[in-house]
């Protein structure tokens, strides 16, 4: 695991930029997998454009997704309905007409063995993509149908087996709640950041600030 921090000011474009010139700008073909939230939309914002400029293929999954229906607003897929454009970015939708167990199942056979890069979010309450609990921990698959509701929504989410066969992990860590989560979860073994730290392949994004407040307290 390391900690890579960067100044307050356009931090979503200073970040998208990183992870367009560490992990993408030299492959011909890339399979991300990317998380849904708002932090991660602002990122979008500037990583998409940057997408579309080059000769990339680019094979975009979610790493979670709210089981609504499919024209429902709260659908994670939403966020890239804009960016998709034909011969250049394929995106995947997690949630089809069907039930939630089968859209898991094909999800799960169609999503890469070894994606390039999985970019995800930590939140202020520990969880991970859909991962509130232990469950998709220890299962050994890529996705799974949660049927347990978690903040008012049941959830397909990909597993801990599944992300360690990511190349590369970077977790979005963009204030300073989300630091104090950090902190206050990343040595409990029940909560999937813990696991995630734990590989070397795992990258955390922190602004300046967020950066000195972790280095004070993470021995807490």
């Amino acid at each position: 695991m390391r900690i890579l921090f960067f100044k307050e000011k356009n931090w979503d474009k200073k970040v998208s930029e990183f992870i367009l010139k560490t992990h993408i700008k030299k492959l011909k073909k890339i399979n991300l997998v990317l998380t849904g939230g708002r932090s991660a939309k602002k990122i979008y914002k500037f990583l998409i454009p940057f997408f579309l400029k080059l000769k990339t293929k680019i094979n975009i999954f979610l790493s979670d997704e709210r089981c609504v229906d499919i024209s429902n607003s709260n659908l994670n897929f939403n966020i890239f309905t804009n960016f998709s454009e034909k011969n250049k970015i394929n995106i995947f939708p997690i949630i089809i007409n069907s039930s939630f167990i089968s859209c898991a199942k094909k999800y799960s056979k169609i999503s890469p063995s070894k994606p390039d890069l999985a970019l995800l979010s930590l939140a202020t309450d520990g969880h991970v993509a859909s991962i509130f609990n232990r469950e998709p921990i220890l299962k050994k698959k890529k996705y799974i149908f949660v049927k347990k509701k978690f903040n008012g929504f049941k959830r397909i989410t990909l597993t801990y087996h599944y992300l360690k066969e990511c190349k590369k992990i970077i977790i979005i860590c963009n204030n300073t709640k989300r630091v104090k989560a950090l902190i206050k979860y990343m040595n409990k073994k029940t909560y999937i950041i813990n696991n995630l730290l734990n590989l070397k392949k795992t990258s955390i994004l922190m602004k300046e600030k967020g950066y000195k407040f972790f280095m004070r307290n993470k021995n807490i």
